[in-house]
Protein backbone atom coordinates (compact mmCIF):
# COMPACT_ATOMS: atom_id res chain seq x y z
CA UNK A 1 0.00 0.00 0.00
CA UNK A 2 0.94 3.40 -0.92
CA UNK A 3 1.80 5.80 2.06
CA UNK A 4 -1.20 8.43 0.60
CA UNK A 5 -3.12 5.18 0.81
CA UNK A 6 -1.84 4.47 3.99
CA UNK A 7 -2.75 8.41 5.10
CA UNK A 8 -5.81 9.00 3.67
CA UNK A 9 -7.06 5.38 5.77
CA UNK A 10 -5.75 6.69 8.62
CA UNK A 11 -7.46 9.69 8.40
CA UNK A 12 -11.09 8.06 7.92
CA UNK A 13 -10.13 6.13 11.00
CA UNK A 14 -8.95 9.09 12.97
CA UNK A 15 -12.54 10.79 11.84
CA UNK A 16 -14.35 8.19 13.39
CA UNK A 17 -12.47 7.86 17.12
CA UNK A 18 -13.04 11.92 16.91
CA UNK A 19 -16.71 11.33 16.85
CA UNK A 20 -17.05 8.76 19.58
CA UNK A 21 -14.58 10.82 21.80
CA UNK A 22 -16.53 13.37 21.17
CA UNK A 23 -19.44 11.62 22.90
CA UNK A 24 -17.36 10.29 24.97
CA UNK A 25 -16.79 13.54 26.49
CA UNK A 26 -20.29 14.94 26.23
CA UNK A 27 -21.37 11.98 28.35
CA UNK A 28 -18.86 12.23 31.03
CA UNK A 29 -20.58 14.13 33.73
CA UNK A 30 -18.10 12.98 36.26
CA UNK A 31 -16.19 15.88 34.97
CA UNK A 32 -18.12 18.65 37.13
CA UNK A 33 -19.83 21.04 35.43
CA UNK A 34 -16.63 23.40 35.74
CA UNK A 35 -14.15 21.26 33.90
CA UNK A 36 -16.51 20.97 31.30
CA UNK A 37 -16.69 24.60 31.02
CA UNK A 38 -13.05 25.09 30.86
CA UNK A 39 -12.58 22.58 27.84
CA UNK A 40 -12.10 24.57 24.95
CA UNK A 41 -14.26 24.57 21.79
CA UNK A 42 -13.20 22.26 19.04
CA UNK A 43 -14.01 20.91 15.77
CA UNK A 44 -13.84 17.25 14.22
CA UNK A 45 -11.19 19.40 11.42
CA UNK A 46 -9.27 20.38 14.12
CA UNK A 47 -8.74 16.80 16.42
CA UNK A 48 -8.11 15.08 13.11
CA UNK A 49 -5.44 17.69 12.25
CA UNK A 50 -3.93 17.15 15.89
CA UNK A 51 -3.49 13.61 15.61
CA UNK A 52 -2.31 13.38 12.50
CA UNK A 53 0.30 16.30 13.45
CA UNK A 54 1.35 14.44 16.57
CA UNK A 55 1.61 11.29 14.71
CA UNK A 56 3.80 12.59 11.71
CA UNK A 57 5.72 14.60 14.37
CA UNK A 58 6.70 11.36 16.30
CA UNK A 59 7.63 9.34 13.45
CA UNK A 60 9.87 12.06 11.91
CA UNK A 61 11.72 12.54 15.01
CA UNK A 62 12.37 8.52 15.16
CA UNK A 63 12.93 8.46 11.82
CA UNK A 64 15.41 11.10 11.59
CA UNK A 65 17.18 9.37 14.66
CA UNK A 66 17.48 6.14 12.78
CA UNK A 67 18.97 8.37 9.62
CA UNK A 68 21.69 9.84 12.14
CA UNK A 69 22.22 6.04 12.96
CA UNK A 70 22.08 4.57 9.41
CA UNK A 71 22.87 7.21 6.51
CA UNK A 72 25.70 6.25 4.51
CA UNK A 73 25.72 9.69 3.50
CA UNK A 74 26.79 12.80 5.83
CA UNK A 75 24.79 14.91 3.93
CA UNK A 76 21.39 12.40 5.08
CA UNK A 77 22.55 12.07 8.45
CA UNK A 78 22.89 16.23 8.72
CA UNK A 79 19.27 16.26 7.24
CA UNK A 80 18.01 13.61 9.39
CA UNK A 81 19.43 15.53 12.64
CA UNK A 82 17.53 18.86 11.37
CA UNK A 83 14.48 17.18 11.41
CA UNK A 84 14.80 15.44 14.74
CA UNK A 85 15.54 19.29 15.78
CA UNK A 86 13.34 20.95 14.19
CA UNK A 87 10.34 18.69 14.49
CA UNK A 88 11.13 18.33 17.86
CA UNK A 89 10.90 22.35 18.10
CA UNK A 90 7.44 21.89 16.25
CA UNK A 91 5.67 18.87 18.20
CA UNK A 92 6.34 21.49 21.54
CA UNK A 93 3.88 23.34 19.86
CA UNK A 94 1.72 21.58 19.21
CA UNK A 95 1.50 19.82 22.09
CA UNK A 96 -0.12 22.51 24.52
CA UNK A 97 -2.88 23.15 21.57
CA UNK A 98 -3.54 19.14 21.16
CA UNK A 99 -3.66 19.13 25.07
CA UNK A 100 -6.24 21.63 25.33
CA UNK A 101 -8.27 20.10 22.92
CA UNK A 102 -8.52 16.86 25.18
CA UNK A 103 -6.05 14.54 23.18
CA UNK A 104 -2.84 13.05 24.17
CA UNK A 105 0.16 12.89 22.47
CA UNK A 106 1.11 9.28 20.86
CA UNK A 107 3.99 7.54 22.75
CA UNK A 108 4.50 4.73 19.79
CA UNK A 109 4.50 4.82 16.19
CA UNK A 110 1.16 3.48 14.55
CA UNK A 111 1.49 0.20 12.38
CA UNK A 112 2.06 1.44 9.42
CA UNK A 113 4.87 3.86 10.26
CA UNK A 114 6.35 1.02 12.15
CA UNK A 115 6.33 -1.20 9.39
CA UNK A 116 8.03 1.46 7.23
CA UNK A 117 10.70 1.79 10.43
CA UNK A 118 11.12 -1.94 10.37
CA UNK A 119 11.80 -1.78 6.98
CA UNK A 120 14.00 0.95 7.34
CA UNK A 121 16.01 -0.09 10.17
CA UNK A 122 17.33 -3.71 7.80
CA UNK A 123 18.62 -1.43 4.48
CA UNK A 124 22.23 -0.10 5.01
CA UNK A 125 24.52 2.40 2.66
CA UNK A 126 22.68 4.08 0.12
CA UNK A 127 19.34 1.55 0.12
CA UNK A 128 18.37 3.06 3.20
CA UNK A 129 19.67 6.65 1.94
CA UNK A 130 17.16 6.39 -1.00
CA UNK A 131 14.28 4.65 0.90
CA UNK A 132 14.45 7.43 3.44
CA UNK A 133 14.34 10.43 1.32
CA UNK A 134 11.51 8.80 -0.66
CA UNK A 135 9.42 8.51 2.53
CA UNK A 136 10.33 11.78 3.82
CA UNK A 137 9.50 13.32 0.88
CA UNK A 138 6.43 11.95 0.64
CA UNK A 139 5.15 12.73 4.19
CA UNK A 140 6.47 16.14 3.89
CA UNK A 141 4.40 16.99 0.99
CA UNK A 142 1.40 15.08 2.98
CA UNK A 143 2.25 17.35 5.68
CA UNK A 144 2.49 20.33 4.56
CA UNK A 145 -1.10 19.99 3.00
CA UNK A 146 -2.32 19.09 6.04
CA UNK A 147 -1.23 22.29 7.85
CA UNK A 148 -2.07 24.50 5.64
CA UNK A 149 -5.35 23.49 5.19
CA UNK A 150 -5.69 23.78 8.89
CA UNK A 151 -4.35 26.86 9.16
CA UNK A 152 -6.73 28.52 6.66
CA UNK A 153 -9.67 26.47 8.05
CA UNK A 154 -9.57 26.50 11.72
CA UNK A 155 -11.12 29.15 14.33
CA UNK A 156 -8.57 28.49 17.15
CA UNK A 157 -6.38 30.87 17.40
CA UNK A 158 -3.62 28.86 19.58
CA UNK A 159 -4.08 26.08 16.33
CA UNK A 160 -3.63 28.72 13.38
CA UNK A 161 -0.61 29.86 15.02
CA UNK A 162 1.27 27.06 15.28
CA UNK A 163 -0.06 25.35 12.07
CA UNK A 164 1.34 28.99 10.40
CA UNK A 165 4.78 28.34 11.70
CA UNK A 166 4.36 24.72 11.29
CA UNK A 167 3.96 25.50 7.20
CA UNK A 168 7.34 27.65 7.43
CA UNK A 169 8.93 24.62 8.74
CA UNK A 170 7.77 21.96 6.31
CA UNK A 171 8.19 23.93 3.33
CA UNK A 172 12.19 24.56 4.32
CA UNK A 173 12.12 20.44 5.03
CA UNK A 174 10.09 19.62 1.69
CA UNK A 175 12.95 22.02 -0.25
CA UNK A 176 16.12 20.44 1.17
CA UNK A 177 14.52 16.53 1.26
CA UNK A 178 13.97 17.15 -3.09
CA UNK A 179 17.28 18.69 -3.31
CA UNK A 180 18.60 15.74 -1.72
CA UNK A 181 16.66 12.97 -2.64
CA UNK A 182 17.91 14.50 -6.20
CA UNK A 183 21.50 13.98 -5.67
CA UNK A 184 21.04 10.69 -4.07
CA UNK A 185 19.10 9.15 -7.24
CA UNK A 186 15.64 9.15 -6.17
CA UNK A 187 12.78 10.62 -8.69
CA UNK A 188 10.97 14.13 -7.32
CA UNK A 189 7.87 14.24 -8.25
CA UNK A 190 6.93 17.14 -9.78
CA UNK A 191 4.78 19.87 -8.79
CA UNK A 192 1.59 18.98 -9.78
CA UNK A 193 0.23 17.35 -6.43
CA UNK A 194 -3.20 18.92 -4.97
CA UNK A 195 -0.22 21.50 -2.92
CA UNK A 196 0.05 23.38 -6.18
CA UNK A 197 3.23 25.08 -6.72
CA UNK A 198 6.08 24.88 -4.74
CA UNK A 199 6.19 28.60 -3.56
CA UNK A 200 7.30 30.37 -0.38
CA UNK A 201 4.49 30.76 1.95
CA UNK A 202 3.32 33.49 3.10
CA UNK A 203 4.87 35.66 5.86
Amino acid sequence: MERREMRAMREELWMRAVVLGAAGVVCAGAMGQAAVTALKPTTRQDNMFLMIASEGGLMEVQFGQLAVQRASSAEVRVFGQKMVDDQNLLNEKIKPVATAHILAAPEHLNRFDQAEFDKLGGLSGPDFDKEYLTVVMADQENELHQYRRAAAITSDAALKAAAQEGVKVLFEHKGKVEKLAAANGVAVPGHTSVLGPATEPAQ
